[in-house]
């Protein structure tokens, strides 16, 4: 199985996953730039329902500066960036104004590789060159993106700090997650991520339509100052 993988020629470690991130967005500046309209971030526990992204990618035009994720902010800064754990999508243009204008600028975007706070950092990097950070939530005000396991969300389960630094925040139970999630987070084990696969793609319930029921393209968020012109 051929993966693809690329050497970015950086330092192993949770300690440099921002040195990580920044060259892998240079990587596909450089290569692949034309290839694609969008480029999505996830960490190797976070498991992706691509389907669901493309459904949410219907909506936007990428030759627009936005980036989608689960959006918070730093405490006590108002400073706003998209989860890491969560996963965020990034437009062509977005990712074209990042290598562009913020890469070679390191009094607007941190130029070394060391540093566990790529999320935060990368938020900084992006609102600085006038790339959006959207509401990824259905029109119900769910969550598409999720930092975290299902079953925290739907038990309460976080850390007690974690609703404070959301900047839309959680629905309780069943009603946090959205019809259409996107990704989950912290799925710690293969097992988890197979169980996942099979119950998303392989079970089939007798007597029971699971045919898609949404509409043929979906309704803008609810937060519109965060939708851009297009």
């Amino acid at each position: 199985l051929e993966l693809g993988a690329v050497n970015l020629n950086v330092s192993e470690g949770f300690d440099y996953i921002w040195g990580k991130s920044r060259k892998a967005l240079k990587y596909c500046y450089d290569h692949h730039l034309s290839d694609y309209d969008w480029f999505l971030k996830a960490d190797t526990d976070t498991y992706v329902i691509v389907e669901n992204l493309r459904y949410l990618l219907t909506l936007y035009d990428p030759e627009i500066p936005l980036a989608l994720g689960m959006r918070a902010h730093r405490l006590g800064q108002g400073k706003d960036y998209l989860q890491g754990g969560a996963g965020y999508v990034i437009s062509r243009e977005g990712v074209k104004r990042f290598v562009e204008k913020a890469f070679p600028r390191p009094e607007i975007c941190r130029e070394y590789d060391w540093g566990q706070d790529e999320d935060m950092e990368m938020g900084r990097c992006l609102t600085n060159v006038g790339v959006v950070l959207g509401d990824s939530r259905d029109e119900f005000g769910r969550n598409r993106f999720f930092q975290h396991t299902p079953e925290d969300y739907i038990t309460g389960k976080h850390i007690h700090w974690y609703p404070k630094i959301l900047k839309y925040p959680d629905k309780k139970g069943l009603e946090a997650l959205s019809d259409t999630s996107i990704t989950f987070h912290t799925l710690k084990n293969e097992s988890t991520l197979y169980a996942f696969e099979f119950f998303i793609y392989k079970l089939q319930v007798f007597g029971l339509n699971r045919a898609f029921s949404g509409s043929p393209k979906p309704s803008l968020p609810p937060d519109l100052t965060a939708v851009p012109d297009q």
